[in-house]
């Protein structure tokens, strides 16, 4: 009786990490590092999530330069400030010469013509550790952790609206 159930579990956790049926222009927008693994697929209020493993040593320049380099390619313009936290640069505005690959967690947002935001987070994950240890910690690790968010022109400014509504509280 047991082991039927842990087969339909396996299976229906397989099948949750199928590619799913998204529009195309969401897939267009959103390149995923050919070397990605463990994808995962969620759509939650109204924007397309994927999170992935890729094995990419610290800094991750690789991976944030392939996917720079193809957002610019679809069109997408690379923001510098954090639309969601007014005056809060983003990693590739963090220093005074520009890019900075060092930043950890790396966030990145980049916009289309029509107003559609994708969000970029990649992160090593380290843990809990004093500050020594985790920038020697963090300069080890090779598994790097990725986000992308794609939110619809309409999503985004509603969240920006909601936030600025928040803030202003």
């Amino acid at each position: 009786m047991l082991l039927p159930i842990i087969i339909l579990l396996i299976c229906v956790s397989c099948q949750a990490h199928d590619r799913p049926d998204w529009p195309k222009y969401v897939f267009d927008s959103i390149p995923i590092p050919p070397q990605a693994r463990n994808l995962r697929y969620v759509f939650y209020a109204d924007s397309y999530y994927v999170t992935y493993s890729v094995d990419a040593c610290y800094p991750p320049n690789s991976v944030i330069n392939s996917v720079a380099a193809l957002m610019k390619q679809k069109g997408f313009e690379r923001l510098l400030n954090d639309p969601l936290n007014p005056g809060q640069k983003l990693s590739v505005a963090i220093t005074p010469m520009g890019m900075s690959y060092v930043s950890h967690p790396w966030q990145d947002y980049w916009r289309d013509v029509s107003g559609n935001i994708v969000y970029y987070n990649y992160q090593y994950e380290i843990g809990r550790l004093p500050i020594q240890s985790y920038v020697r910690e963090l300069e080890k690790s090779c598994l790097l952790q990725g986000t992308v968010i794609f939110s619809p022109a309409d999503v985004f400014r509603r969240d920006q609206e909601e936030m600025q509504r928040t803030l202003k509280k």
